[in-house]
């Protein structure tokens, strides 16, 4: 089980996120267009979680690392 704990300025407090439960995952902003990055992903039990700033550069990040490492 891959998890990541994030800060998720938005509501406060710090979720356990299950990556291996993501089914996609929407990103604005991460262009130079831009400031703030936007995250919203959704998994596979219809949860869903909104991400801003660093804690979406975070999970983004987190999200490719597994990707390769379970592409290996």
């Amino acid at each position: 089980m891959t998890l990541v704990r994030v800060n998720n300025t938005v509501r406060g407090g710090f979720p356990l996120l299950n990556l291996q439960m993501v089914t996609r995952m929407k990103c604005s902003g991460f262009d130079e267009g831009r400031q703030e990055h936007r995250a919203y992903v959704f998994f596979s039990d219809g949860g869903e979680v909104q991400l801003v700033g660093e804690d979406a550069d975070w999970v983004l990040s987190e999200l490719e690392d597994l990707a390769d490492a379970t592409s290996d």
